[in-house]
């Protein structure tokens, strides 16, 4: 779930799906889980807002060794919505690495 929508409580739409997207590529590319505390409801809240805060991407991005995947993938986490990519240019990114 995306920080606007964990933190502030608002509705979804292209850039939070994005985020999502993003993070289920990073535990797919990185086999790790995207963040490394505990995952109970109260301990979520802090660390992502502490990590929210500090504009601190998801934990397990660090460990994507591929720089062209890690740069792509480390926009579709920022924090700031309207910079996340398109899915075009997502796809457009993977097609382009696969050639």
């Amino acid at each position: 779930m995306a920080p606007e929508i964990f933190l502030s409580g608002r509705t979804g739409n292209p850039a939070t799906d994005i985020w999502s997207l993003g993070c289920t590529l990073i535990e797919l590319f990185t086999r790790r889980v995207i963040w490394s505390f505990k995952r109970d409801k109260k301990s979520l809240d802090y660390h992502l807002e502490k990590a929210y805060e500090a504009g601190r991407a998801p934990h397990a991005l660090t460990y994507c060794r591929a720089k062209a995947h890690y740069e792509i993938l480390s926009r579709c986490v920022d924090y700031k919505a309207e910079n996340r990519p398109t899915s075009k240019v997502i796809m457009e990114h993977f097609v382009e690495a696969k050639e």
